[in-house]
């Protein structure tokens, strides 16, 4: 395999103030593969990379003014056309992180591989307009990957929501305090030194030493010839020729001996190099396997603490409700008696021998206690109070139903105030009734993994005559995780608020936005890459979520009152038809948000 071949350094996640390890490099042979299909044909280039080989040999940033955050991009061929380093990262409140990522173009798949600490983390994709989709290999890489494309026009590189422009590697280091730009672009990797003397150099000296010998023996021969007074026998010119190839091959053969045992000097000092990374790798792996399990053991730790404290403050809660409701059940107990005791001292008496009285002292009966839920739980809408994560809870008898915008789950009472639903993957969910609240689970899991949902809102009463007053609205995301038609409510508006108009990101053209028509007739919704036509949607209808009676589902907040848009797109946008975003109306100056878009007119 390949990236057998790659001798990595750490190149995981940095942030600042941490000791920066070194540029992490391909080795030797993977030099030597890239080199092969290596190409400086900007077509080619664009075949393979898309977008990346258009903004590569240069560093991108975006930058909050005030320097409060900042997103960069520092892209540099290593090998052009097949091999780059790729460094990203983000600073908040002037504290950065980065990765450094080696990419290399793999031939047979066509795609391009991210690696960190030889292991592929990221796969990347080029699509049809050039833009290239990173997929994560991981769990983490599946929450941190992106979409990378780039506008000639504006010269902007897109990163999912961010606008990257490109700094020279001075502005880069400013704004990362260091972390990148310092390091200039590296290019191709040199070629192994050429030796200092050919194999003919050397086998041309061996021969002159062979030949000085034998001239050096033919006159020893000479000298004991002429001593001795015999006369030695003349060496031929085919005894001489074979004499010379004879050194020849002796020669040859020393220079392969030599040769051999070069070769497997080498080859014993790259296994011995491969060992002692290997070693320092699973080393390293050890250490942040121990790091990451210390880790989550406090995490442990402190969710078990909160979840103590949690329970404690419920007990408590429970308590104090519970001497409420005795001190008002006395006091109701108390006011009775003395009511019966007045209307016995103020009755009228009748005279001994008259007859009964016609007058009656009508009483009216109490009023009937509206029904409960038999472990306390009460219809609504619940969520996690430090986040948008929202769901409305309908009990009926034994069951308890959870509506979400794209499916509506049915739990089943198992006893003790806790509900099962099975999820189709085989995953059993349990919700656990508690007081003015629920706590979510899967099954198995302590109380430090349970999450606990707070009452939001209470629902209304249902009307009488059992119908509904909203509007209804049928929504169905076939490839959503529960693809079956789930019914929800809604309202075109919100009294006294005029919901229509166009709402606009922060960026400085004002796209990408959302345009929302009269009384939820249709309207215009953008992604990042808009104005361009594949990067807008229509919105076929709208609406704001609502309760069966008609009163609007919304949360009162100290600066603003949030409600929920509900609409349809005319094509599926990230695999769904129907969206839900929360729209927030100000309390104070008129403002009005779609999440992160501003509302700027009519």
């Amino acid at each position: 395999m390949f990236a057998a071949l790659l001798a990595l350094a750490s190149a995981g996640a940095v942030a600042q103030g941490a000791p920066v390890p070194a540029a992490p490099e391909f080795s030797t042979e993977a030099l030597t593969q890239l080199r092969r299909v290596a190409t400086d044909d900007p077509q080619v280039q664009r075949s393979r990379w898309g977008d990346l080989a258009l903004v590569a040999g240069k560093a991108w940033l975006q930058s909050v003014p005030g320097d409060v955050a900042a997103v960069w991009r520092d892209i540099r061929w290593i090998v052009p056309g097949a091999a780059m380093r790729y460094h990203r990262g983000f600073c908040v409140a002037q504290q950065c992180q980065g990765t450094v990522y080696l990419v290399r173009w793999d031939e047979k798949s066509g795609q391009l591989e991210f690696l960190d600490q030889g292991q592929a983390s990221y796969i990347g994709r080029v699509q049809g307009d050039g833009s290239v989709r990173l997929a994560g290999t991981g769990l983490v890489g599946v929450f941190t990957a992106e979409a990378l494309s780039f506008d000639r026009a504006s010269t902007i590189l897109y990163s999912d929501k961010h606008e990257l422009k490109p700094v020279t590697a001075a502005q880069l280091a400013a704004a990362t305090r260091g972390m990148a730009g310092n390091a200039a672009d590296k290019g191709p990797a040199a070629s192994a030194p050429a030796p200092s003397a050919t194999e003919n150099e050397k086998l041309r000296a061996e021969l002159a030493a062979m030949k000085a010998k034998m001239d050096l023996l033919s006159k020893q021969v000479e000298q004991q010839g002429t001593s001795g007074g015999a006369s030695p026998k003349p060496v031929t010119a085919a005894e001489a020729r074979e004499a010379e190839r004879r050194a020849q091959r002796e020669a040859k053969a020393r220079a392969a001996e030599e040769q051999r045992q070069a070769a497997e000097a080498r080859a014993r000092e790259q296994a011995e190099a491969k060992a002692r990374a290997a070693e320092e790798q699973r080393l390293a792996a050890e250490t942040r396997a121990r790091e990451l399990a210390e880790a989550k053991a406090r995490a442990r730790e402190e969710a078990q603490a909160k979840a103590a404290e949690a329970q404690r403050a419920n007990a408590e809660a429970r308590a104090r409700e519970e001497e409420a409701r005795r001190a008002a059940s006395a006091e109701a107990k108390a006011k009775a008696e003395e009511a019966k005791g007045l209307a016995a001292a103020e009755a009228p008496k009748v005279p001994r021998g008259a007859g009964a009285s016609s007058t009656t002292v009508a009483t009216s009966a109490p009023a009937p206690a509206a029904p409960t839920n038999r472990c306390g739980g009460v219809d609504g809408v619940y969520g996690v109070v430090a986040s948008n994560y929202r769901i409305e809870v309908k009990f009926s008898g034994d069951k308890l139903m959870v509506v979400e915008p794209n499916r509506t789950s049915p739990y089943q009472h198992m006893g003790n105030c806790q509900y099962l639903f099975v999820h189709p993957n085989g995953t059993r969910y349990m919700l656990g009734v508690v007081s003015r609240g629920l706590v979510a689970y899967k099954e198995g899991q302590d109380d430090s993994q349970k999450t606990p949902l707070a009452l939001i809102q209470v629902s209304a009463a249902p009307q009488t005559d059992r119908r509904c007053t909203a509007e209804r609205i049928p929504v169905q995301n076939v490839k959503a995780l529960h693809p079956d038609l789930t019914e929800l409510f809604g309202s075109r508006g919100i009294p006294g608020v005029t919901v229509d108009g166009t709402y606009n990101a922060p960026e400085r053209n004002g796209h990408p936005l959302t345009r929302l028509n009269p009384n939820g007739g249709s309207g215009t919704f953008e992604v990042h890459g808009a104005p361009k036509p594949q990067y807008v949607y229509t919105i076929e209808r709208w609406y704001i979520q609502a309760n069966c009676d008609g009163t609007l589902v919304k949360e009162d907040h100290p600066a603003a009152t949030r409600y929920y848009l509900i609409y349809k797109l005319d094509r599926e946008y990230d695999g769904l038809l129907w969206h839900r975003d929360a729209l927030d109306v100000a309390k104070s100056g008129g403002g009005m948000f779609i999440d992160d878009r501003s509302k700027a007119s009519n």
